[in-house]
């Protein structure tokens, strides 16, 4: 037993000196497949921390491209609502994260938001007296109308309105009905002058919308002529001369 294990530890001993013995030649062919194998991973010359920071610099000017078109896609809309919070309402934001989007593009130099102020509001307030906002909403019915006349923001007309205490719900009636008023009489200098029946505007083309709109607006037809004093031209009927008798076939 003894013999056994002496025979063991020297079979270890001597496989262990070989390997020892050729450390430096096993070690070159493995450091060399390490080296080829680091070379096909990196590219060549490059390092994996050097490769790894391009990727990364690579990823954030991506994102930073990615914000810039969002906030340009957002102006876009902000300059068609006119509103922060239409806006946010679209992108399920808030309205405050819609116009810090737009404080980072004015930095960038992407867009031209103007935030409000309370110096550019007086002097507008100063400028677009009440009188003259109930002429402007008389003629144009929309805030936004307004907004693109004067090259005011539309918060600034808001605030106006509230601060007159001006019914913009009235306002905008009213603007409708003249809109209706000066289609039906276009329509009627297009008849030759002869204001249409009921019957007439369901028949002539686009005279079921415009009917539609009276009706909407008015109640009836009948009552958009009271206002408008309309009177029809009466048809002239054939009385027979004797009652009793049945109509002719």
């Amino acid at each position: 037993m003894t013999r056994i294990m002496t025979i063991g530890s020297r079979a270890i001993r001597e496989r262990g000196q070989y390997f020892h013995n050729d450390e430096n030649e096993l070690s070159r062919p493995v450091a060399q497949s390490a080296g080829s194998q680091q070379d096909s991973v990196t590219g060549g010359g490059e390092s994996i921390a050097e490769k790894k920071s391009f990727s990364h610099q690579e990823l954030m000017a991506k994102q930073a491209e990615v914000r810039k078109e969002l906030i340009k896609t957002m102006f876009r809309k902000y300059q068609e609502y006119r509103t922060l919070q239409k806006v946010a309402s679209d992108y399920g934001y808030t309205r405050e994260r819609i116009r810090q989007y737009f404080a980072i593009g004015n930095k960038l130099g992407i867009i031209d938001y103007k935030p409000f102020n309370r110096q550019n509001f007086q002097r507008i307030k100063n400028e677009l007296t009440k009188d003259r906002l109930i002429k402007y909403l008389n003629e144009m019915g929309t805030i936004r109308r307004i907004s693109e006349e004067l090259n005011v923001a539309v918060s600034h007309v808001n605030r106006l309105i509230k601060l007159y205490k001006l019914n913009l719900s009235q306002f905008r009636r009213n603007y409708l009905k003249t809109e209706i008023c000066k289609q039906y009489y276009t329509m009627v200098e297009q008849l030759g002058g002869k204001h249409p029946s009921t019957y007439d505007l369901l028949l002539i083309k686009n005279g079921r919308n415009l009917w539609a709109k009276i009706s909407r607006n008015w109640g009836t037809v009948k009552k958009f002529r009271e206002e408008q004093h309309i009177q029809l031209a009466r048809k002239s009927r054939r009385r027979r001369k004797n009652k009793n008798l049945p109509p002719a076939q």
